[in-house]
């Protein structure tokens, strides 16, 4: 914590990192980082840097999730336009100076889309999207609340086999997916998370998760859940104009077949019947065109940009 006149004026966590992602491996990490002007945070890095090498460790990479999850991915660097978004950071532009000014490096990019509500439909497109659904030979569904063990298991068994080698994306256990599943699905429009299904056996193939954006109710609570807080919020949700789309996954055989985006565009018809007014489409790594072509494909245009910086120390940085 930093204090200026006794008041608390910036924070920063940093720990030794031991979680899924193999890149990060062997470095300290930093997560939360807020200040109040450029000159705390510099401090702020600073000391989260001599932490780093007081513990013998060779470099430093943030901003990190505290839980090692999707949600606060990165500092955002481009896109300050609009509210903040389920799960994704926000902060004041002139934080990227100061990352700059001290020597953090893009480590990697991640991207997100915004889409405005639907519009008139581009008959071309929609024969090809209709075209690539009945190749696929799937049936799409939404989430299950009678059998909601089973939709978990089938989107954990695709997230697992979408991963391979991919550093940047999550492995997790089943015991550690299921708690972060129940969680967000209470707080879903079941309507936004669509599965894909093989015709042949009901084995999954993909998935695309959304969820209503919750940030513009937890402003309103001013972070207060008691006493009245969570009354209001659910009182406010049929108020929610926009949707934030968490994640998509393909298992591998599937890719390139069509079916990303033929669940995104079942996924804007339901946007639509839900009268929701926007949606944004993220994270996706900046070079993993086979994620981006689908949110592309039904009318995505580049909004956020998020960023993951890496320093490695020098060798006379402990001395």
């Amino acid at each position: 914590m930093a204090y200026k006149d006794g008041r608390a004026c910036g924070r920063i966590l940093v720990g030794r990192y031991d979680g899924m992602r193999k890149d990060a491996a062997g470095l300290a990490y930093f997560s939360l980082p807020a200040a109040d002007d450029p000159l705390t945070l510099g401090y702020l890095l600073e000391a989260a840097e001599g932490w780093a090498r007081l513990n013998g460790l060779p470099g430093i990479v943030g901003p990190w999730s505290p839980t090692d999850s999707d949600d606060d991915k990165g500092l955002l660097v481009e896109g300050f336009e609009g509210p903040p978004s389920l799960m994704g950071s926000y902060n004041k532009p002139w934080y990227k100076d100061v990352f700059d000014s001290h020597e953090y490096r893009k480590l990697v990019d991640f991207v997100s889309y915004t889409l405005v509500k639907y519009p008139a439909g581009d008959e071309r497109v929609q024969r090809m999207l209709d075209l690539a659904f009945k190749r696929t030979r799937t049936v799409v569904s939404t989430l299950n609340r009678k059998d909601l063990l089973k939709d978990f298991r089938d989107i954990h068994s695709v997230m697992l086999a979408s991963v391979g080698d991919n550093p940047d994306l999550p492995s997790p256990t089943w015991e550690q997916f299921l708690p972060e599943a129940q969680r967000l699905a209470k707080m879903a429009d079941d309507k936004l998370i669509l599965i894909a299904r093989r015709q042949s056996d009901g084995s999954p193939v993909a998935f695309v998760a959304a969820m209503p954006n919750w940030s513009e109710v937890l402003k309103k609570m001013r972070g207060r859940i008691l006493p009245f807080g969570w009354i209001h919020a659910l009182g406010a949700k049929r108020r929610i104009k926009g949707v934030r789309v968490l994640m998509q996954f393909c298992i591998p055989e599937y890719q390139g077949s069509g079916i990303l985006p033929v669940l995104y565009a079942k996924l804007r018809e339901k946007v639509a019947e839900g009268d929701y007014e926007y949606w944004e489409a993220g994270t996706i790594r900046d070079d993993n065109i086979h994620s981006m072509k689908p949110v592309e494909d039904v009318g995505g245009k580049l909004f956020r940009v998020y960023r993951w910086y890496k320093k490695v120390f020098g060798p006379t940085s402990g001395s």
